[in-house]
């Protein structure tokens, strides 16, 4: 896992990297074309990678 000094977000990469961050780093993540995300969403499966 991985943490900035002031913990404003992390990374843990077991299979898949997952980030905790403010509502508004986890939005301007996803919009970025150049990094391929999906929303942890735990109403929803997730993607399965094969």
């Amino acid at each position: 896992m991985t943490w900035l000094a002031d913990r404003a977000w992390c990374v843990a990469d077991p299979q898949f990297a997952t980030i905790g961050a403010s509502a508004a780093a986890i939005t301007d993540t996803l919009a970025d074309s150049r990094i391929d995300t999906v929303d942890d969403d735990p109403r929803v499966d997730p993607p399965r990678y094969l």
